[in-house]
């Protein structure tokens, strides 16, 4: 009995005689297109109305270490198979330990890596110099501070290698 239930959307009318007009709503063309898929990961294009956009569902495992550099990775290769990559800067991985005055410290613990990087702008005169120190002084804090957390990332490292 339930294979004769049909549903459907559409219009309805009454009218002021009593009778009643049902429209049904035609089958328009599909809002989500799937554009390419990675993994669990996909990105897919919208047609809507007013404007196309691009949706992409990004799925990563909640025990990462930094589930946010996954889903950037993810995305980094969803877009790598829809657009051409053109030359562009390496992107730092791992966790941000510190980051002012154009100096960042980074902790990629899933790689055994310390990342420390210095942006210095010529323009702003001949001043590198102390610039240069003072993030060495400054990250070397920031190291020390942060001495548990890199224990921790090298016997992760260690115990991985080991086995």
């Amino acid at each position: 009995m339930n294979n004769l239930v049909k549903k459907t959307r559409g219009t309805g009318t009454y009218f002021e005689d009593g009778t009643y007009e049902f429209t049904p709503q035609g089958k328009g063309e599909p809002l989500y297109e799937s554009v390419c898929k990675v993994g669990s990961c996909s990105l897919g294009r919208t047609s809507g109305k007013t404007q196309q956009s691009y949706v992409a569902k990004l799925k990563v495992d909640a025990s990462d270490a930094d589930p946010a550099e996954a889903m950037h990775a993810a995305l980094d290769r969803l877009a790598a198979k829809v657009w051409p990559v053109t030359a562009r800067e390496p992107k730092p991985r791992g966790r941000m330990l510190m980051n002012q005055d154009g100096g960042s410290v980074r902790l990629d613990a899933k790689n055994g890596i310390v990342s420390l990087r210095l942006d210095i702008d010529l323009t702003e005169g001949t001043e590198f110099g102390n610039k240069l120190s003072n993030f060495l002084i400054e990250s070397t804090k920031c190291l020390y501070c942060n001495k548990d957390l890199l224990t921790r990332a090298y016997r992760a490292i260690t115990k991985r290698s080991k086995q």
